[in-house]
């Protein structure tokens, strides 16, 4: 981690600490009784659990920017050239434990229900949701969170990237659990932006690892993991969980459509699988309700049209045949797909920075 002032520090750790300090805690949910129509189908089908038994029992209340939204609609987007498809974190996925406020003033609990830190920054005690469920039904607890602190990041043969908010020089932070809906993170010295820097986009890997899922690809919990991986023609089971837990590369946590996720969407189609189109569809496990008790997301899909080039977005925004609200590439996300295609074309500007993911989870979701 990079050095900071002394003032920048301390600013940053008061923040973060505010957190517990100011006992930060999303409001609790009223009884919820909204769900979009696919899912209410699937629930008079018997194919599907009643709405009270796929929230947690505290759900995430989201306040939406203007106005309660209407179920149904699908957001038709691109990814450019393949992208880099870890910006998908930031529109499609974004569910780390802790997570932005509107403002940008702070962090808020997100995945997590609480957490309370002591008055050095040593000790970081996160509370996960009751009841909280991965997009295929199964629990989320701690034990999907010590799995991947035992089992990945404290695994030699494993690399996973964007962990450095658990270094401080040479020593990583420690995970204990205590029980199935809490645990500790410890640091021998202060880490007064541990939960800022938790809160990016892409850093928090533990709300991203299902144990009962890419357990089977390691050899402590599947001893044919070597096999299964040599049939699918790769070298061995490190490849093969890397290729299906995105460890090292988040591309490839998008690669993967059978991965169970917490996020509002669940690629069903993933780039790869289709050379024109990758899909997400609603997760119908998903933790977040609006003032009004209605599960999020509003959106039924997303839907990703894959194109090589921006010529080649430009050719099918003006056949009609590409209608997006944003084009994600490796470069920029863009809105007005067709007059942004253009300028694409035309110049090599400055990329924008990127949207608020909490703006837009308030206002999309």
């Amino acid at each position: 981690m990079g050095s900071i002032s002394r003032r920048l520090f301390l600013g940053t750790s008061a923040a973060a600490l505010a957190v517990a300090a100011s006992g930060i805690l999303p409001a609790l949910a009223a009884a919820a009784t909204g769900e979009a129509p696919m899912l209410k189908a699937l629930v008079d089908a018997g194919t599907l659990p009643a709405l009270a038994d796929r929230l947690p029992l505290n759900p995430m209340v989201v306040t939406p920017l203007r106005e309660v939204g209407k179920y149904g609609g699908t957001w038709r987007s691109t990814i450019v050239g393949g992208g880099s498809l870890s910006m998908l974190f930031r529109y499609q996925a974004y569910e780390p434990l802790m997570r932005y406020n509107p403002e940008w003033t702070g962090v808020i609990p997100n995945v997590a229900e609480s957490v309370v830190a002591n008055d050095t920054a040593t000790e970081f005690t996160f509370k996960l949701r009751e009841g909280h469920k991965w997009s295929d039904g199964h629990p989320y607890t701690t034990e999907d969170v010590m799995f991947w602190y035992e089992d990945v990041f404290s695994n030699p043969e494993i690399e996973v990237t964007n962990q450095d908010h658990l270094i401080i020089g040479d020593d990583k932070g420690v995970f204990t659990k205590i029980d199935d809906l809490t645990f500790k993170v410890s640091f021998k010295n202060s880490n007064g932006l541990f939960l800022l820097l938790l809160a990016w986009a892409d850093s928090d890997q533990t709300t991203r690892f299902p144990k009962h899922y890419l357990s089977r690809f390691l050899p402590k919990y599947n001893p044919d993991a070597d096999k299964l991986a040599t049939d699918q023609g790769l070298s061995g089971w490190v490849q093969l969980f890397q290729k299906k837990s995105g460890a090292a590369l988040e591309d490839d946590f998008f690669l993967n459509s059978e991965i169970p996720v917490l996020h509002p969407w669940k690629m069903k189609v993933a780039p790869g699988e289709s050379t024109e189109h990758a899909i997400a569809e609603r997760n119908p496990y998903y933790f977040k309700v609006d003032t009004a008790g209605n599960q999020l997301p509003y959106l039924d899909s997303i839907d990703y049209v894959l194109v090589a080039d921006a010529q080649v977005l430009l050719l099918k925004c003006l056949q009609g045949r590409s209608i997006c609200s944003t084009s994600i590439s490796a470069r920029r996300p863009t809105s007005r797909c067709c007059s942004m295609a253009r300028s694409r074309v035309a110049t090599t500007s400055t990329p924008r920075s990127l949207p608020s993911p909490t703006r837009w989870r308030s206002a999309s979701t």
